[in-house]
């Protein structure tokens, strides 16, 4: 009885720990992206803003097919408008996982080819703990937390298709009584965890490359 007390509390300190870190990286990717704002602002040459027309401020649909080393198929749809944009994300194939949630993101420089976008993904873990069977399994056992900064690089192929590669950095928490999954094809470049009770966070750094419309 002892020892399953001790584990619950371990699992509820690893938990408390994760939220803290979150909360902090929201801060911190908050922080990131007006800093992208205001330095897009400021690099943008003298006209730019003036070949800007009203129609470029209107809401356009955004669609991009990529893969990463988190995983080989991804599908993103959202808008844009001038020069930020947000999409949702799902992605599948690799192993029993698949990721899905939301991106928001900044276009930089006055040819808009370089892009920063921040990430919150649920991933969902097909396990021997969290078989599917249940009704909350999935919920209760195998998901994790993966937050993203991404810059890319896009190549103009046509007038509404683009090709675009890019650099990830990417930190995932896992709540106990889970153990830490693998999160990418990539080793994590940095992995706590503790020594009972499950739970813990990996770092590492990845890349993705794909096609916009």
């Amino acid at each position: 009885m002892a020892n399953t007390t001790g584990i619950a509390t371990l699992s509820r300190g690893a938990r408390l720990v994760a939220l803290s870190g979150m909360r902090l990286y929201g801060v911190v990717l908050a922080l990131l992206l007006s800093s992208a704002a205001a330095w897009a602002g400021v690099v943008c040459p003298p006209g730019c803003r003036d070949a800007e027309t009203s129609s470029e401020l209107e809401p356009t649909l955004r669609l991009e097919l990529f893969a990463s080393d988190v995983q080989p198929v991804t599908v993103a749809g959202g808008v844009e408008l001038g020069r930020f944009h947000a999409t949702l994300v799902l992605g599948a194939g690799r192993g029993s996982q698949y990721a899905g949630g939301l991106a928001v993101g900044v276009t930089l420089g006055g040819s808009r080819a370089v892009e920063l976008d921040g990430a919150v993904l649920l991933v969902q873990a097909l396990t021997a703990q969290a078989s599917g069977l249940g009704p909350v399994s999935l919920l209760d056992y195998e998901t994790d937390l993966l937050s993203q900064l991404r810059l890319t690089y896009r190549w103009t192929l046509a007038e509404r298709l683009a090709l675009f590669a890019g650099v990830t950095a990417n930190y995932e928490v896992s709540f106990g009584p889970n153990v830490v999954l693998r999160g990418s094809y990539v080793p994590p470049l940095v992995r706590l965890a503790p020594p009972t009770g499950g739970g813990g966070h990996q770092l590492w750094p990845g890349a993705l490359a794909g096609l916009r419309w």
